[in-house]
């Protein structure tokens, strides 16, 4: 966030060495003390005098940063820089990057006048206008002020509290109300400036919802795009830092092969996992069904794809098990005689609706020519 916010920003990491020694991410003590401190830019100076514009960054000597009054090694600072300041001002950021609020100032500044603007019509949309017979002798008089202020007062507090106006048969009373046609589009106007100066869709940045025929899933596709290619990419190296500085602490050893994904950003309702998980455990049946993968390696690509709730054990399952025809799968496949046991009483009773068929059939035929004989 420092990052985006100040163009620049780093994480103190503390390990129980000393701050101005380089950091060593072996001396971790198990089970010992690790922690990170989010700074911002502004916060690793590198001059006494709390003069931050008489700071010009160092970042090539060994220890560049002054932390409220102590000294850190480059390594025990893991620096993020924002985006790069263009060639002709990048001596005026001290080797930092540019905040993501430079580019917005314009189109924020026009919006915050937008709105003040909009304040101002809103007190003055309605206007009384009291037309008093002989109001300019009466100011001629040397009270006629006062008495012109009082009566305009009178008939304001009587407006208000008594929802009644008493008046004089030959004055006048008007209403006037100014109309704000034409601001709400300068205002969404505005928005569209300040979404496109910060790279971000409006229905993220002011929680606005689609409209029209838009479902509002492409300016979340193009938000995660952005996040996936701007933001989680340039954090990598530092989450490897910290998962490695955490695998020292915990295990007392650092793996040779660290791999980490983030989490999707895309939500997925609950009809479309259960697609997906179907249509993974049917890539993964076939495959078993072609003998391609045992029985263990399936249950191992199951648990890999979180398909089910537990976890399932090959050591539960037998690899010469084998799906039956006509029965479920997991079943034993059973053996000659239990099939010889299944299929003699089906193959009798079909013989035997065979016969009856026949006879049936041979009755009615000969019913029928005895019929027709007669």
């Amino acid at each position: 966030m420092w990052t985006e916010v100040f163009g620049g920003g780093g994480l103190i990491v503390n390990a129980g060495q000393e701050y101005d020694q380089e950091f060593i991410i072996d001396q971790i003590q198990q089970d010992g003390e690790l922690e990170f401190y989010p700074v911002d830019r502004w916060e690793l100076a590198t001059t006494t005098n709390g003069n931050i514009l008489d700071q010009t960054q160092d970042f090539l000597g060994d220890v560049p940063y002054l932390y409220y009054g102590h000294r850190l090694h480059k390594t025990c600072v893991l620096r993020m820089i924002g985006e790069k300041a263009p060639s002709m001002i990048r001596g005026q950021f001290s080797g930092w990057g540019v905040s993501r609020l430079e580019g917005v100032v314009r189109s924020w500044n026009q919006y915050l006048k937008n709105q003040e603007v909009m304040y101002e019509l809103t007190d003055e949309m309605k206007v009384d206008v009291f037309r008093m017979e002989g109001f300019n002798e009466t100011l001629a008089s040397s009270d006629g002020a006062q008495k012109a202020a009082q009566r305009v007062q009178l008939a304001a507090e009587l407006k208000n509290y008594k929802s009644a106006l008493v008046m004089d048969k030959d004055d006048e009373y008007e209403q006037k109300s100014l109309s704000l046609s034409g601001m709400a589009e300068a205002i969404a106007e505005n928005r569209k400036g300040i979404a496109a100066d910060l790279g971000t869709p409006m229905t993220k940045l002011f929680g606005l919802s689609a409209a029209g025929f838009n479902s509002g899933e492409d300016d979340l596709e193009t938000w995660n795009a952005k996040v996936e290619s701007e933001v989680r990419a340039k954090d990598r190296n530092v989450l490897l830092f910290m998962i490695q500085a955490r695998c020292q602490q915990l295990f007392g050893y650092v793996p040779e092969t660290i791999s980490f994904e983030f989490h999707s950003l895309r939500v997925l309702s609950a009809d479309q996992e259960e697609a997906i998980k179907s249509q993974k455990f049917d890539r993964i049946m076939r495959l078993f069904d072609s003998k391609l993968v045992p029985t263990s390696k399936v249950i191992e690509l199951m648990n890999a794809e979180k398909i089910f709730a537990l976890d399932l054990d090959a050591d539960e399952t037998d690899d010469s098990v084998e799906p039956a025809l006509g029965l479920p799968e997991g079943e034993a496949q059973p053996k000659d005689e239990e099939i010889a046991k299944i299929i003699s009483p089906i193959q009798e009773s079909s013989t035997n609706a065979e016969q009856t068929e026949g006879i049936e059939n041979s009755r009615t035929f000969g019913l029928f020519k005895r019929q027709t004989k007669s």
